[in-house]
This record gives C-alpha cells, sequence and structure tokens, in this order.
C-alpha cells in the first residue's frame, strides 16, 4: 500500500495526519531551570524554512613571507536557530472574549487574559483562533528579565535582584537540531531568545489582529542548571559517518 493510499484513506475516514508543530518550553530560573513542562505552548504553524548558523574562531597569525597567514583556533561560535511564526484567527471574538478582553473598561485589563473565556484559546480547542496579542506576549516575555519572587508574577514588598531572561527548550519534531545533548531527544535544543521583531499584517473591522508574524532567533546554550555540557565534533561526525553514506572511495579519509 503506497504512502499516497494510506493518507486519503485517512482523509476518506476523518482521520487526517495530525499536523507537526514547533514549541516552547521555559526552563524555571527560580528552580534551577526545570523544565516547566505545563507551560509548554506550540507554534500555530510548522515553519515554512528553518536556518540553522554557525561558526567557528581562530585567530590570524601573519608570518612575514608566507603565502597564508597560520590560524590558531580559539573556541566555538554562537549556534543560531531563526524561523518566521505565523499566528492567526479565522474570526473575531465571541461576545464572551471580547468582554475578557476588554475587562470592563480596561479596569482589569492584565487579569481578564487569566479569565475562563480565553481558557479554550490557551489549550488549542480551537487552534484556527489563537488569542494573538497572548501568544505574542508570551513568546517575547522570554525576552525581558524576571523581577519577580517565584516567576508567575508574586511580588514582595522588597525590591527584587533582576534574574535573566527564561532559558528555553525549542522543540522541532522530525528535524534533528539536537547532536550533543544526551539528556534531550534529537529535535530539541537548549537555548535562549534573542530577538522576536513582530509585523502585524492583517485586521478585522474592530481591529482585532488577523495575522501576525514573528521572525524568532534562538542561540543554543551549554549552561543549564548550573552546569555546561560541551559539544564534541567527534560525537557529531560519528553520527554523520553512520548516516550519511555518499562515499564513492570507501576509505575514511585519504593517504
Amino acid at each position: 500500500m503506497s504512502a499516497f493510499t494510506t493518507i486519503a484513506r485517512a482523509f476518506k475516514g476523518g482521520m487526517a495526519p495530525k499536523p507537526a508543530r514547533g514549541y516552547l518550553i521555559p526552563r524555571d530560573v527560580f528552580n534551577g531551570d526545570e523544565p516547566m513542562i505545563e507551560d509548554r505552548r506550540s507554534f500555530q504553524y510548522f515553519p515554512a524554512t528553518i536556518a540553522d548558523s554557525m561558526g567557528t574562531n581562530y585567530q590570524t597569525k601573519i608570518i612575514p613571507g608566507l603565502s597564508h597567514p597560520l590560524y590558531q583556533w580559539t573556541s566555538g561560535n554562537e549556534r543560531t536557530i531563526s524561523f518566521e511564526v505565523i499566528f492567526t484567527r479565522d474570526r473575531t471574538y465571541t461576545a464572551e472574549e471580547q468582554s475578557g478582553v476588554d475587562g470592563g473598561d480596561n479596569k482589569n485589563y492584565n487579569a481578564a487574559y487569566a479569565s475562563s473565556a480565553f481558557k479554550g484559546i490557551a489549550s488549542n480547542n480551537d487552534p484556527r483562533n489563537v488569542d494573538i496579542p497572548s501568544a505574542v506576549a508570551w513568546i517575547k516575555s522570554f525576552l525581558l528579565p524576571e523581577y519577580s519572587t517565584d516567576g508567575r508574577g508574586s511580588f514582595s514588598s522588597t525590591p527584587q535582584r533582576p534574574r535573566p531572561p527564561m532559558k528555553l527548550i525549542l522543540g522541532m519534531p522530525g528535524v534533528r537540531l539536537n547532536w550533543g545533548v544526551p539528556s534531550l531527544p534529537a529535535f530539541e535544543i537548549n537555548c535562549i531568545l534573542k530577538a522576536a521583531p513582530v509585523t502585524y499584517e492583517g485586521f478585522f473591522h474592530d481591529g482585532t489582529p488577523r495575522m501576525v508574524k514573528m521572525a524568532l532567533t534562538f542561540a543554543e546554550i551549554i549552561q543549564v542548571g548550573g552546569t555546561i555540557v560541551v559539544q564534541d565534533g567527534a560525537t557529531m561526525r560519528s553520527v554523520g559517518l553512520s548516516g550519511y553514506t555518499l562515499n564513492e572511495g570507501g576509505n575514511k579519509g585519504t593517504r
């Protein structure tokens, strides 16, 4: 049975394949960077493209009379993962949702988003109609430091020292982003959010955002939970050799 036949039967029987979605899991800066699994949120759509960039650093040594400079390796360079996420709505808010947005003439605006009117949206019960401002706020929060006592909005009467923005686990099911961290599956990496510019590209008649694009840039990190886990080129190379089979000579390297 071909894959096309299987997919056609799935659609005919009302069992369309569940789409893959990338996601973010915050790491609790107040509790040893423990993953906050209950706060995991998925992107509405899988990115159309993903850019994975990394370099390495060499110190140039100029020797008079040599045809080329000499290079001394010093360190690895930043690895960034960047892609665009899109959030959309098919409709404007219902009357119940709108009352939550307004918060009673904006008297209790922030608390309104915790009301029951938005529970269905937050739990993906209506994935075609994401509350776009909430999605934008949640993602951009990882650019800001933490001043609360617990990371969940609890403040004391005395000023709190700022903690850095929360670290994240970025998951992209099916994409092997992770080559060096055994504690995570192959499609997850530890990272920080470095940039998240937002572009609003459409609105309903009442001003409700219809579509927004966020250009996200993440940097992979190796310091999590008070420890540093370096990544090794030999490990990555062995993984590559085990699956990358285009070898015309039949030998490893040349003599």
